[in-house]
């Protein structure tokens, strides 16, 4: 009998033990010393009701922004008045499936698949919003969400019994269409080029696209042949920007040829630049900014524009790419705008330690309301 007492004495101890151990839920975390900088966080999720289902989630990985993301995300226009679904899937977008650990991301960009699947913010295809995972350097952590708003991890590693969470310093919103996203980053001439060429509507409503989107500078070089193209010519030279059906990631970007929408070929390499940096090229053309994400696929900004009728020299990452329209006078490019010039915030704004446009915290406050499809 006594040998029985000890017993269940020791097994009841190992069991305390073990249930002491074991990860919090994510609410006890979130309501303990070590959620003391996610307390807006913790109010977020229960005003969204999604702490039942948090609670139940596993094998995830949160990206919680931390109070001062959620201080100035909330101090944008009309996002105080912010409603309970789009707040749901503002939140539901930090949320990723799998466990991401910090030991998992390199300096080679991968793409994690959230749990959004409903509402306006959803992916028009059917497929998961993703966010963006990198390293940069030997320690820090990036997430990339839309409107090309970009996250560094303040902590990572937090384990609770649903998965992992890594403290972030901004709210990432999700992405959005292709004109919107574009407004946020301020290329501008694309969004004038598009809606000359009527093609806006078109391209913010196809499914798994990836666009090819020339800087401002870029449409500047070849201001002559901007300015006297017909809506014919320059219809083909903005589909000859566009791949559809396919989402074309940066990381699985590799020497191929690809056909554009007007049914002319594309040819992309993958080099080094005269510094040694991975450098993507399109024809003859720079990939200057890759995987801006957007509702529908991804864009990558490019230097030059691409002409559907010369591919260019040989591609060269190592010299500056040149203009694809031979004899083309540089100049000012004049196409209509929809939005004034896109200023820096200052950066004691709320836009700017959202680290996003002027133009990108108008629109942040346009999502609070949840009117953008």
């Amino acid at each position: 009998m006594q040998l029985s007492k000890q017993l269940f004495t020791l097994v009841s101890m190992t069991c305390l033990a073990l249930s002491q151990a074991a990860d919090p839920m994510i609410m006890e975390l979130l309501a303990s010393d070590a959620g003391k900088d996610l307390t807006m966080l913790a109010e977020s999720i229960k005003s969204a009701d999604l702490a039942d289902t948090l609670t139940m989630a596993k094998n995830v990985t949160i990206l919680a922004p931390n109070n001062e993301a959620f201080k100035a995300f909330m101090e944008m226009p009309k996002n105080k008045e912010i409603s309970q679904d789009v707040l749901k899937q503002a939140l539901t977008y930090h949320v990723l499936e799998g466990m991401v650990k910090s030991k998992d991301l390199t300096m080679m960009p991968m793409y994690y698949p959230s749990i959004l699947v409903e509402g306006q913010f959803r992916m028009l295809d059917g497929m998961k919003q993703v966010v963006t995972g990198f390293k940069h350097g030997d320690s820090m952590i990036h997430f990339n969400g839309g409107l090309a708003v970009s996250s560094m991890v303040t902590k990572g590693d937090i384990m609770f019994d649903g998965g992992i969470i890594h403290i972030i310093d901004k709210v990432l919103p999700p992405p959005m269409n292709i004109s919107m996203t574009a407004e946020a980053t301020n290329m501008t001439k694309i969004l004038g080029a598009l809606k000359k060429a009527k093609l806006t509507d078109a391209l913010d409503k196809a499914k798994k696209v990836t666009v090819f989107v020339p800087n401002d500078m870029a449409f500047d070089n070849i201001a002559s042949v901007v300015n006297n193209a017909t809506m014919e010519s320059l219809t083909s030279i903005l589909k000859y920007h566009v791949i559809e059906g396919t989402v074309a990631y940066s990381g699985g970007l590799k020497d191929m040829e690809v056909k554009a929408m007007d049914g002319k070929m594309l040819k992309i390499t993958v080099g080094k630049d005269d510094k040694g940096a991975t450098t993507v090229m399109v024809n003859g053309a720079k990939v200057i900014m890759a995987d801006v994400l957007t509702s529908n696929g991804v864009i990558h900004v490019i230097d030059q524009v691409l002409n559907p009728d010369n591919m260019g020299e040989k591609p060269d990452p190592t010299k500056p790419s040149k203009p694809a329209f031979p004899g083309a006078a540089s100049g000012t490019a004049n196409l209509p705008s929809s939005m004034p010039e896109n200023p820096t915030p200052p950066k004691n704004s709320a836009a700017g330690k959202m680290g996003i446009s002027s133009i990108a915290a108008l629109i942040a406050g346009v999502f609070a309301f949840g009117i953008i499809a």
